[in-house]
Order: structure tokens, then C-alpha cells, then sequence
């Protein structure tokens, strides 16, 4: 999602479980509001649209540099997703591709880092911790995962659950809060992360090189507004 000296990007989405009330996005589903569950959870389908704010942060003492990010679940599977992605920058202009997650279920490193083109990862979180390292944030308050492996040559990071909180984002055009916990990492980045065991979606991220926050869930095809159709 975030533009690097690296020249990679950022990249969501995944789901472990497709739980009872599941979003599924057909004609007649991305016209209808959307109840969210008492707990608060995000469930997904094929045809579910992610829309991102991310910021780059290419030098400490250069501005970010501003991207809309969307992406489109197009298959699932116990553990793993494919995506597809489109960003748009202004100095890079647009750029899509295709992404697979192969071990989410397990997967210890965040780095969501990659080249825009067609490529899979069997080792990384990206825009997810996993089921375990949500349960230890939960049960014990602390977790251990790499989160910058690429640009920051991270080692495993400890992270610290540091409070419970609300998130606020548009769910096929209807404002919706979704519970969710904060944490931060002993490099001093900051998440927000969905309070489901079976769906620990990032919400937000702040680290040193990249920066993103989930600003909509819909439906492809929908007339979801992109971040780069407003003015």
C-alpha cells in the first residue's frame, strides 16, 4: 500500500473463518445497510472491497506521500486469500496487481511490503496477526512478531496490548464501529486491531516506513466512493 525507497507496497487481505452473517456482496447486498454484530465482527466474502488511506514515509523529514488503496477478495480459503489491488498515487500515478497469503493462520512477520505485479507470500501477516498472536494480546496482554523485516530489518518485536477500543469506518456507505485493541510494539509502532479471533484484521498501522488506515468496507461494483474520487 505505502510507496518505499524499496519500491514495494503494501498489501491487505485475508479471511480464517466466514462466521453466520457474512457480507455477501451481490446486486442485492451492496444496497442494503449493513447491521454490524454485537461483537463487532467483519465477516468477508469473494467481491468484498477494501478501501485504504496510506501514507508513505519515505525520509523523516520529507511530507508522506498520500495513496488511495483498494482491494477486491477474490478467493478464500481456511488460512489463506487472493486479492486483487489498485493504488493511486500522484507520483507514481496507478498501479494494480494481484496478490496471494498463503499462511495466515501462522504467519509471525507483518511486513506488508511487495512489488505491484502478480505474486504470493507464505510467510507474512501483512495487513492480519494471527489467530494466536491476537488470543496471547487478549489473554496476557503481550505478543512477539517482526513487523518491518524489509525496510527496518526487524528482528521479532514485542508487542503490548494497550487498550480496547472503538474504530469508525463506512460499511456499504453506513457509518459502523467496530470493537477492536489497540497495541503498540517496542519499536514504537502503533496498531489498531479488529476485536475477532477468527478475523484479527489491522484496522490502522503506524510504523516507521508506512502508515494506513481502513476507511471502508463494500462491495465491487458498488458505488463505494474511492479516497481519490473526493475533492
Amino acid at each position: 500500500m505505502n510507496f518505499s525507497q524499496f519500491n514495494l507496497r503494501l498489501s491487505p487481505i485475508f479471511l480464517w473463518g466466514i462466521a453466520t452473517s457474512v457480507i455477501l456482496c451481490s446486486a442485492h447486498a451492496a444496497a442494503q445497510p449493513v447491521v454490524i454484530s454485537r461483537d463487532g465482527a467483519v465477516e468477508q466474502s469473494v467481491g468484498t472491497q477494501y478501501v485504504y488511506e496510506s501514507y508513505a514515509i519515505v525520509h523523516p523529514l520529507q511530507p508522506p506521500v498520500r495513496e488511495s488503496y483498494s482491494v477486491e477478495l477474490t478467493e478464500l480459503w481456511p488460512g489463506g486469500v487472493s486479492f486483487k489491488y489498485r493504488v493511486e498515487q500522484s507520483v507514481i500515478g496507478t498501479e494494480e496487481g494481484i496478490q496471494t497469503l498463503t499462511s495466515l493462520d501462522d504467519c509471525k512477520t507483518i511486513d506488508p511490503w511487495w512489488e505491484p505485479s502478480e505474486i504470493e507470500f507464505d510467510d507474512r501477516c501483512e495487513l492480519w496477526i494471527s489467530p494466536k498472536a491476537y488470543r496471547e494480546l487478549v489473554t496476557t496482554g503481550t505478543s512477539y512478531l517482526t513487523v518491518d523485516k524489509l525496510a527496518r530489518h526487524d528482528s521479532v518485536v514485542r508487542w503490548e496490548r494497550t487498550a480496547f477500543v472503538h474504530f469508525l469506518v463506512t460499511r456499504n456507505g453506513y457509518p459502523a464501529m467496530l470493537n477492536a485493541l489497540k497495541a503498540q510494539t517496542s519499536r514504537g509502532d502503533e496498531f489498531i486491531i479488529l476485536a475477532d479471533p477468527d478475523n484479527p484484521l489491522i484496522l490502522s498501522a503506524k510504523s516507521t516506513h508506512f502508515s494506513w488506515t481502513l476507511k471502508s468496507i463494500g462491495c465491487a461494483g458498488s458505488d463505494t466512493q474511492t479516497l481519490a474520487d473526493k475533492p
